[in-house]
């Protein structure tokens, strides 16, 4: 039997709890909220009562301004895979900078990089470099249209690919404008996104089998369709592997661009990403965060018939102009020196991604057995290094799924973990190579501790 918790008590004592805990970050939040917009340069970096102002973050641990330690699970919002700046790590990016910073030049370590993403990527033929999963996700959907020539792009419920216009549209479920679950209504994420943009992006549902129907009802007009093959921000809800080959059918039959958005899951959920794990090749796929080491980094990786059109002398040679690519620090020294080194690693140590896996499987599996023994509704969610609880029933298989979750609840497991040394997200959480068994044991007991504390509050 599921017990009723009041997610408003829960949220107000958890938060009384940690502004005692933490009075510099508070402090320090004032300061910044006076020539910083919320004081952050993240919306999502926003937290109530204030946000945590980190002091230094080493491994797989984070303090904050008052020396707090944590386990550090919120890692960077994905990046940080191999732990925070092992020596390996900051020895090739100290090599890189004594032979300066940015060029506007080719070097050689674009090419070494590129030779260890097209090796490592199944499907992937070809690969360019730029500074964020934002604009790797940009220039896919440019290129696609290109290819194409068609100007529609599909994107799913849910799903979340960056901040630029064509893909700010229904990552958040709003009931009341959304449609029905098999035919979603496209609804911008922002303010300042134009009606035009919102009418090229078709919004399909995830893990749903209509949303073959739709690709092949707009199959005309359509240039791609984007996916992450486990969406983030909607909770780390993984596609099921049915799914994404039904979708990589459909969208081959039609002529559409399949770009897969691995810029969580590639080179985490295994050294090829979700490619490998469901063995589904995507035409066009992004990466950004572990490929950049905790350095700003982004890539496009492809086929060689799409990835050309990118290609200055053989674009002259056709009569025609490249589709444009570019950017300042695009391919710069000092995150390839990184990208190349954590590539390195993680060759070297395949044992990695079974030993985080199965890390991330015993936390799913203890938590949502300890809520079950509170009679608390918590479904665990994620794939491999990983997780999300949400306080539903479940099953969750979209974000359509969530709705009726009381946010005090998911807000306050946050604040209370925080209180017990634990930082993560109301999102998802990550775990990292330098997590140790001990880290593990911790994270799940401060679970315990936390769901007790929100059953005694609420």
């Amino acid at each position: 039997m599921t017990k009723p918790l009041d997610g408003r008590a829960a949220l107000a004592a958890a938060e009384a709890k940690l502004a005692a805990r933490t009075p510099r970050s508070a402090a320090a939040f004032d300061a910044a909220r006076r020539v910083l917009p919320g004081g952050v340069t993240s919306n999502i970096r926003y937290a109530d009562p204030h946000p945590l102002f980190v002091r230094e973050a080493r491994g797989g641990t984070v303090w904050d301004l008052d020396g707090n330690p944590y386990v550090d699970c919120r890692l960077g919002f994905g990046p940080v895979l191999v732990g925070h700046s092992p020596e390996w790590v900051t020895a090739a990016v100290s090599r890189a900078l004594m032979g300066g910073t940015v060029y506007a030049l080719p070097h050689a370590g674009e090419a070494e990089l590129a030779e260890k993403v097209v090796a490592a990527v199944p499907g992937a033929e070809m690969v360019t470099f730029c500074s964020s999963g934002s604009e790797a996700t940009l220039h896919a959907l440019r290129l696609a249209r290109a290819a194409t020539g068609r100007r529609k792009i599909a994107k799913f419920e849910g799903g979340y690919h960056g901040v630029h216009d064509a893909v700010m549209v229904s990552v958040q479920f709003r009931p009341e404008a959304a449609g029905a679950s098999e035919q979603p209504v496209a609804t911008a994420d922002s303010p300042g996104i134009p009606e035009e943009t919102i009418a090229n992006t078709l919004v399909l549902p995830y893990n749903h089998p209509s949303a073959f129907d739709l690709i092949a009802a707009h199959a005309h007009e359509l240039a791609a369709v984007i996916v992450e093959p486990v969406q983030g921000a909607a909770g780390s809800i993984p596609a099921t592997p049915a799914f994404l080959e039904g979708l990589r059918a459909a969208t081959r039959r039609h002529g559409v661009v399949l770009i897969f958005d691995e810029v969580i899951t590639g080179f985490r959920l295994a050294l090829g990403g979700a490619q490998e794990h469901f063995g589904v090749q995507a035409d066009l796929v992004t990466f950004g965060k572990v490929l950049g080491g905790g350095f700003p980094f982004g890539a496009l990786a492809g086929t060689r018939d799409l990835m050309r059109l990118f290609s200055v002398p053989e674009a002259r040679a056709a009569g025609g102009p490249p589709v444009a690519y570019g950017g300042t620090f695009n391919g710069n020294p000092t995150s390839v020196a990184a990208a190349n080194a954590v590539l390195d690693f993680l060759r070297e140590h395949p044992a990695v991604y079974p030993d985080l896996n199965d890390k991330g499987d015993r936390i799913r599996r203890e938590v949502q057995t300890a809520a079950a023994a509170r009679g608390i509704p918590l479904v665990a969610l994620g794939m491999g290094s990983v997780f999300s609880f949400r306080f539903v029933e479940g099953p969750v298989r979209s974000i359509r799924d969530l709705v009726g979750e009381d946010p005090g609840l998911r807000e306050a497991l946050f604040l209370r973990l925080l209180s017990h040394g634990i930082l993560g997200h109301t999102h998802h959480s990550f775990l990292c190579a330098a997590h140790a068994d001990g880290d593990i044991k911790r994270v799940v007991e401060g679970y315990h501790r936390a769901l007790d504390e929100i059953v005694a509050a609420a």
